[in-house]
């Protein structure tokens, strides 16, 4: 997915590619970058998602640290690809590490969007 923003102190335009999953009708996605700041209390975002653009609403999810290891271990359930972009070892299972997931939620920020079809 790709997911653009305006950033909030210098108005330039940003398109981050992120992984997402699907929760309900919101799309969810995780980062340890700083772009999240720019959605703190949400912001209007354009999602492009398997070729097709909406946009919505983004903003990170203020958690505790449980919600957050909780959060980011059913995200990478759901895309178990994207453990090694968090530093998470997955086991035979599929089961993500639960110190890794400790550790990883740390610094792991929750985004989540709630998109609506462009018009046209």
């Amino acid at each position: 997915m790709l997911l653009s923003f305006t950033g909030r102190k210098t108005g330039k335009a940003y398109t981050v590619p992120v992984s997402y999953c699907r929760e309900g009708e919101a799309i969810i996605c995780f980062t340890d970058s700083g772009w999240w700041k720019n959605l703190r209390g949400g912001a209007p975002v354009t999602v492009t998602v398997a070729g097709r653009r909406l946009h919505g609403v983004g903003e990170f999810v203020e958690q505790s640290h449980p919600a957050a290891v909780a959060s980011l271990r059913d995200f990478l359930l759901k895309t178990p690809r994207d453990a090694k972009y968090h530093g998470v070892t997955l086991g035979p299972d599929g089961t993500p590490d639960a110190e890794d997931l400790e550790r990883a939620a740390r610094t792991g920020r929750m985004i989540r969007i709630n998109p609506r079809p462009l018009p046209g």
